[in-house]
């Protein structure tokens, strides 16, 4: 199956693959933790009012890092990408093939379909992913009812992959 997908990638599809992806174990572990010296602190309040103080300050550590870490990977994801003066993102092509090649203004990738470890289905987009925190967008708008058939093909290829997730 050749197929190539041509778009314009979108701030909401950044962020929404920033806050569903790249950022979400960062994201519940602040909040687990941050909820964890939140109770601390309540509970060493009376008895140990240092160890209090202590574990209010890790908490608004922690949130702080909760707001700040998605940003400021938005923000950097935005900066590399971003390479015109009207500031809108570049065309991005991928095309599945034999491998999958994607290119998105100056940054040209290919990769095999055994190096793909995820493929996450979001709103806006699908991600394939390669490692931890690298990934390639594309749009299901181009499918119509080939979609379901597309992912099938994914699966197949993609020995690494059980299934896709949804987020």
């Amino acid at each position: 199956m050749d197929l190539e997908i041509r778009f314009y990638p979108t701030d909401k599809m950044y962020k929404e693959y920033v806050y569903k992806v790249l950022c979400r174990d960062i994201v519940v572990c602040c909040i687990v933790a941050a909820t964890v010296a939140g109770v601390s602190m309540i509970v060493c309040m009376k008895s140990e009012p240092v160890l209090a103080i202590i574990e209010g300050v890790c908490m608004v550590v922690l949130l702080i890092i909760l707001f700040l870490a998605p940003k400021d990977t938005l923000k950097r994801i935005r900066a590399a990408n971003m390479q015109t003066d009207s500031g809108t993102y570049p065309e991005c092509v991928v095309n599945f093939s034999d491998t999958v090649k994607m290119t998105e203004g100056k940054y040209n990738i290919e990769i095999t379909y055994g190096q793909v470890c995820r493929i996450f289905r979001l709103k806006s987009c699908n991600v394939l992913m390669y490692a931890k925190e690298k990934g390639i967008l594309y749009v299901r708008d181009n499918f119509g009812e080939k979609e379901e058939d597309f992912e099938v093909f994914l699966l197949e290829k993609c020995v690494n992959v059980k299934y896709i997730k949804n987020r």
